[in-house]
């Protein structure tokens, strides 16, 4: 539901939860598919909403 939102109301905390929930569902796939290559995706860091964030502004 939160990808569904327009960019303007996804704060940088809503962002951190989709990248929370993005690390999940790829993990769910990769197990159930055993797919390796979905393995580094996954790989997702807190860090990164700070980025976006500074992102927007910009």
């Amino acid at each position: 539901e939160l990808f569904n939102e327009p960019i303007e109301i996804i704060t940088p905390f809503l962002y951190k939860i989709m990248l929370i929930e993005l690390r999940k569902a790829l993990e769910g796939y990769r197990k159930q598919y055993n797919l390796q290559i979905l393995a580094g995706a996954g790989d997702l860091h807190h860090k990164q909403h700070k980025d976006y964030y500074k992102y927007l502004q910009e």
